[in-house]
């Protein structure tokens, strides 16, 4: 399907696409010629990307450009008067890329219209026909001219709720069964490059990379804009008030985990794995906490490379023998990369993993266990450490090798909200890439001039 505006009324358009997953409705506005209103350069580039994303996902799409008051008026009348979805539709997603102040949307005639009144006109007391189908609010939008200060905080994690199985009648509260999803917090400001905004444009690639629920999808978009998109100056901080009451899954490969109500307790031998039980995010994690625990493994460690690649370490307590095992390949999170190296490391060990004994008493001898099979070689370097040295430190050992040359001179300066920075070494000055910290400026010069 090409990636542009879609002619008809909402109900034509799920007409014509009843075997998809789900409805889209995009609302991009450019603002050009509109008096106060600043122009965003991106905002149709954004319509483009996230129609194709639902594209892929198998979701019934329909794009609107330059939509002022009156027509968002007619376009929410149309969806609430919308007939039952097809079975198959999972949920009914909005994306707009506009301007706002605190919580309204800006249209393309100026008129302001309060994202509470949108989510009112499709809440199942004003819309019972398709109260069933959550709804889901994508706004890349500004809510206030208020620019985030970078603060160093502790983190949290918090766990994963079990999804809540449907029925065929179910009782649905007047004002739930929506998700609002915003680029930023309240009073604050959403940034766009020349490709779009930054928030949406992390979006529509995690929709497509992962197979969580959407909830955790956004988590991870907003773990991308805290990783890529800050300087000393700003940073940017999305949200999303949630009021689902089953989880949402957009990747057709990831479907919510079977109903295990039934299943008696202890079904399963001590320590063995379900299926649903390795799915779980933090399953193998979960399993080099107990081997631990067990005193199977012990001097366990963890380090990252950049995007994020985990080395794991330990030793066996039963004979001393040193084990690593890497991440099968880069990931985006932290815990996804140290995911799939725990789980490499869990299965390498074999039966050792899954018949995990009792814990020793203390002043007992420790169990005797077989020694870790090694069905595999994981690409692990065979230096000590897993991280390499940056091009900074490499650059400076190359010019300390030769007395003659002279250490590297760094340059950096700002350009927009990004830094770049160049590199004078070898007689020869290096310009680096533009990146988003002064730091990653002077890495990516010292990787030119490595280069050459």
């Amino acid at each position: 399907m090409a990636s542009s505006p879609q002619a008809g009324s909402v109900a034509e358009v799920v007409g014509r696409n009843t075997e998809q997953r789900g409805l889209a409705i995009i609302v991009t506005n450019d603002y050009k010629d509109v008096a106060d209103l600043s122009t965003l350069n991106g905002t149709h580039k954004d319509g483009a990307r996230m129609q194709d994303v639902f594209d892929k996902l198998e979701i019934a799409n329909m794009w609107k450009k330059n939509v002022t008051g009156d027509e968002m008026k007619r376009l929410l009348n149309e969806i609430a008067q919308l007939d039952t979805l097809p079975q198959s539709y999972h949920s009914i997603s909005f994306v707009f890329a506009v301007h706002g102040d605190n919580e309204e949307l800006s249209l393309q005639d100026g008129v302001k219209m309060k994202v509470n009144d949108i989510v009112r006109a499709l809440c199942p007391g004003q819309a019972p026909k398709i109260g069933v189908t959550p709804k889901l609010f994508f706004i890349d939008a500004c809510r206030g001219p208020k620019k985030i200060k970078p603060v160093s905080v502790p983190t949290s994690h918090s766990s994963d709720l079990s999804p809540r199985g449907a029925t065929n009648h179910i009782n649905v509260p007047e004002k739930g069964n929506f998700l609002i999803a915003y680029s930023c917090i309240p009073d604050h400001m959403a940034y766009e490059s020349e490709e779009g905004g930054v928030w949406l444009t992390a979006l529509a690639n995690a929709l497509l990379r992962s197979k969580e629920s959407i909830e955790v999808v956004l988590t991870e978009v907003r773990e991308e804009l805290d990783r890529k998109y800050k300087s000393p100056e700003h940073m940017q901080l999305s949200e999303s008030v949630s009021r689902l009451l089953k989880k949402v899954y957009f990747n057709r490969e990831r479907q919510p985990p079977p109903a295990h109500a039934d299943q008696p307790a202890n079904s399963s031998p001590s320590g063995t794995s379900t299926q649903r039980d390795q799915d779980h995010p933090g399953h193998y994690r979960a399993k080099l906490s107990t081997l631990i625990q067990k005193q199977i493994i012990r001097n366990l460690k963890e380090c990252y490379e950049n995007s994020f690649v985990c080395l794991l370490t330990f030793d066996m307590c039963s004979d001393g023998s040193f084990c690593r095992f890497q991440s099968e390949k880069q990931f985006s999170t932290k815990n996804e990369a140290k995911e799939s190296a725990a789980k490499r490391a869990v299965l390498s060990l074999g039966a050792t993993a899954s018949q995990l004994p009792s814990a020793p008493t203390r002043g007992s001898p420790l169990p005797q266990l077989p020694a870790p099979t090694r069905n595999f070689t994981p690409p692990i370097a065979a230096a000590s450490t897993c991280r390499p040295k940056d091009p900074k430190t490499r650059l400076k050992e190359l010019c300390d090798k030769d007395p003659n040359t002279s250490q590297p001179v760094y340059e950096t300066h700002k350009v927009m909200d990004m830094f770049q920075a160049t590199v004078k070494v070898f007689d020869k000055t290096y310009e680096g890439e533009k990146k988003t910290t002064k730091k990653e400026a002077e890495k990516s010069a010292a990787e030119k001039a490595l280069a050459n």
